[in-house]
């Protein structure tokens, strides 16, 4: 079965998850990429496999609030299954490394050079200490009819301190915590991707 029939199947479902705010954020997390799931055999010229479904921040950012018993399963498997790999050299699979060393190259390949990262081996936390801006909130959420696994957002973005807003509308991955009215979109220094975080 091909991953669309499958979500398909699911969907018809909805009605007995739909009120569960424990299972929302599973289940979309896991469509998302089950949907545009095809058969896929990319090797890397090193011979080792990858799926190739989405870029290593964008999966982090949907499941790094799944479990595990060791924090380098969790990184290493979301690498795997990266489509930008190569550009992370310094995570290769080594179990020697520390968990808290993991977790900092990690968060440093993320977020820049220009940011401190402070992590802990006994906790899967992070202090990042560094610049930044906000650049919008989000006014209002709406779901994506035809792809339930999508949150559609809509955005006030200020391009410059004094100037006016502008009203966008985002159709966004899942993320592991989902976004909501009022949060905070904002950009780190050295960083060429937007972050939200909660306005609470």
């Amino acid at each position: 079965m091909d991953g669309y029939a499958f979500c398909v199947g699911l969907t018809s479902l909805k009605a007995l998850y739909q009120n569960r705010a424990d299972l929302v954020g599973l289940i979309r997390s896991s469509t998302f990429l089950i949907r545009r799931a095809i058969p896929r055999n990319h090797t890397s010229q090193r011979g080792s496999f990858s799926l190739r479904v989405q870029r290593l921040g964008e999966l982090v950012d949907m499941y790094h609030s799944r479990e595990t018993t060791d924090l380098r399963d969790k990184v290493y498997a979301l690498l795997g299954m990266s489509s930008d790999r190569q550009n992370f050299a310094q995570l290769s699979p080594n179990y020697t490394v520390a968990r808290k060393d993991v977790l900092t190259r990690l968060l440093s390949s993320l977020v820049g050079d220009e940011v401190a990262v402070d992590t802990w081996d006994d906790e899967e936390v992070a202090v990042i200490r560094g610049s930044g801006a906000i650049i919008g909130q989000v006014s209002a959420i709406a779901g994506d009819r035809a792809n339930e696994d999508r949150q559609v957002v809509d955005v006030l973005l200020r391009v410059t301190p004094r100037s006016e807003r502008i009203k966008a509308q985002w159709t966004l991955q899942p993320f592991a915590k989902a976004i909501e009215r009022d949060d905070l979109i904002c950009i780190l220094q050295g960083s060429n991707t937007p972050a939200h975080c909660s306005a609470t």
